[in-house]
């Protein structure tokens, strides 16, 4: 099985993204930025369908893996909560390049729902989201707050690369971003690393949910005869930041040291 690995990539420029004809048929605006408050009243009349009724549907006929990608992790609920939010949407060329550069495929990515869902609430701004408007600056996603930046035509992410903004499309809830590339949070280890890290997840993930628990962690440990010391059980507990008792891909990582 290829495993994904990350850092920087080189992506389709925006010239090649070929855009439907049946697009001229949305009410199309300007790129939002984001403004306002978590909780705010929803977006009454700036679009008929929430975010997720958008992704889902997919009439563009430029998201079916962001579609596909929502729904094998479990994320429909979030792109449909009263909003504003904004969701930043990579095209299909987008997702392409990314399973080009990193050596994975659709199913592959699908699989890791731990990793897939951390990556698309990287996507997802609550907290400084807006209905309608246009502005710039920095705002932190639903991904441990990591954040984004938005100039009004590109969004920068954690690693300094840009997503230009192809489309704004309006929904009740916010705003959906077209973007041409997959935005990622920056990592702290090499790709190399991070394909065996991922290899390792995957091995000791044996119920297969994303997440490990830590009668999984004993169990791969004990049978490969590794001693878990007391500063890695310590660590454990610092890095379940979200209280599950187990640990996501992304806290994972945290707690592994490669030689």
């Amino acid at each position: 099985m290829s495993l994904i690995c990350f850092p920087g990539a080189t992506f389709r420029p925006l010239a090649s993204v070929v855009l439907p004809t049946r697009l001229t048929a949305w009410h199309l605006s300007a790129p939002s930025a984001l403004r306002g408050r978590v909780g705010a009243a929803s977006c009454n009349g700036n679009g008929p369908q929430t975010i997720a009724d958008v992704v889902r549907a997919d009439t563009t006929g430029l998201l079916s893996v962001l579609s596909e990608a929502v729904q094998a992790a479990n994320l429909t609920a979030l792109l449909g909560a009263v909003g504003p939010i904004n969701v930043i949407a990579p095209v299909d060329t987008a997702f392409e390049d990314f399973f080009e550069e990193y050596d994975t495929t659709a199913e592959e990515l699908m699989a890791e729902t731990g990793f897939l869902e951390d990556l698309l609430r990287y996507h997802v701004v609550a907290d400084g989201a807006v209905c309608v408007g246009e502005g710039r600056g920095t705002f932190p996603t639903q991904f441990d707050g990591r954040s984004v930046v938005f100039d009004g035509i590109s969004i920068t992410d954690g690693r300094g690369k840009v997503a230009n903004v192809i489309l704004s499309v309006p929904a009740s809830n916010g705003r959906l971003v077209i973007v041409d590339r997959v935005v990622m949070w920056p990592r702290d280890v090499a790709a190399s690393d991070l394909e065996i890290l991922l290899e390792a997840f995957a091995v000791i993930d044996t119920s297969g949910d994303g997440r490990v628990t830590m009668d999984e962690m004993i169990e791969a440990a004990v049978g490969r005869g590794v001693v878990l010391t007391d500063a890695l059980l310590d660590q454990w507990i610092e890095e379940d930041t979200d209280g599950t008792g187990d640990l996501n891909f992304s806290e994972f990582t945290n707690t592994i040291w490669i030689d």
